[in-house]
């Protein structure tokens, strides 16, 4: 219960020269935010984002709870003392960096459906999921403010950085193995293998990189 009552406000985080990301800050800010107050008068909102256009600084306006910070030194920046993780996505594909991030750092996501694909587990998802504004607040100020759906969330994400870690595992071992096959067998077709592979599956390695460090240091859930 500790580390739930230590933590407060939303945290918003994605670089601007994603598409996605420019149009989930624009949907949250004029659609999303303004909902979560009307629920949670006193919410806060804490956005950071690399090569934010004007729009974005702009759209700093403490009174009514959205900070815009910019970029962050670090991730501990961003995630230090916030309770919730929101991913507004609309549009966009592959591994969601800033779910990762969040779980990594314990922190649960509110966020679209969008938002968890590819982020996806055998079990519970480690946050709440809606996809239209006025139910994403909802579930957003659910999450904050119930300390047994906040706990079991973080529990979840951490569950699904393991199953992501096993994988991991497996293409590292398959990697190894196209190795041994290229340095016995020394065919002409072994190294554009062996590289699309290795490009494949370099950003699971960076991810799980950064969860390992992150976990010897905070204790991620497991």
């Amino acid at each position: 219960g500790g580390e739930f009552h230590s933590r407060a406000g939303f945290v918003l985080l994605g670089n601007f020269r994603h598409a996605p990301n420019l149009d989930a800050f624009r949907w949250m800010r004029a659609e999303v935010w303004p909902r979560i107050r009307a629920l949670k008068p006193d919410a806060e909102l804490h956005s950071y984002g690399a090569y934010p256009p004007k729009e974005v600084m702009e759209a700093h306006q403490p009174r009514a709870g959205f900070h815009v910070h910019g970029p962050a030194k670090t991730l501990a920046e961003v995630f230090q003392g916030r309770r919730v993780s929101l991913g507004p996505l609309r549009f966009g594909a592959g591994i969601k960096g800033k779910v990762s991030d969040s779980w990594v750092h314990g922190v649960p996501v509110a966020g679209t459906s969008i938002a968890a694909e590819g982020m996806r587990g055998s079990g519970d998802w480690g946050g709440v999921l809606a996809d239209d504004a006025e139910s994403l607040a909802r579930v957003s100020v659910e999450l904050h403010e119930r300390e047994e759906l906040w706990s079991g969330a973080v529990a979840a994400g951490g569950a699904i950085l393991s199953e992501l870690f096993s994988e991991v595992r497996f293409e590292r071992d398959l990697l190894a193995s196209l190795e041994q096959a290229r340095a016995t067998r020394a065919t002409m077709g072994d190294d554009w293998i062996r590289g699309m592979l290795t490009h494949s599956f370099s950003d699971s390695y960076r991810y799980f990189g950064r969860w390992l460090e992150a976990k010897a240091a905070m204790k991620v859930p497991r």
